[in-house]
């Protein structure tokens, strides 16, 4: 992972614990070298965890994320590949300036 990409709050694995990442954890790998976090996989169960809700459309052959009724995600390739946990909480903080919390 590049630490460039982390931020406090965001989800990652340290020794296969899934974890909020705190100011201290921060601080502890950078003295000691990033590899000990790894990143989590974007998978249906983090989005139901973040509060997304799948909804189905005859409009799309696919499903849909909904957070909020506002925030979509599809399930296609967008140009914006997210495949991880961190990554999707910092574009959610990018858009919204609001954090992405577990729901669940």
């Amino acid at each position: 992972m590049n630490e460039k990409e982390l931020r406090i709050g965001n989800f990652v694995k340290v020794a296969n614990e899934e974890t909020g990442l705190s100011k201290d954890l921060l601080v502890f790998a950078l003295e000691d070298g990033i590899e000990c976090f790894s990143p989590i996989p974007l998978t249906e169960g983090w989005l139901t965890k973040l509060g997304f809700v799948k909804r189905y459309s005859d409009l799309y052959e696919c499903g849909k994320f909904i957070l909020n009724n506002e925030f979509i995600m599809l399930d296609i390739d967008l140009t914006v590949k997210l495949e991880y946990v961190h990554q999707l909480q910092n574009l959610y903080f990018a858009l919204t300036e609001e954090e992405l919390v577990l729901t669940k």
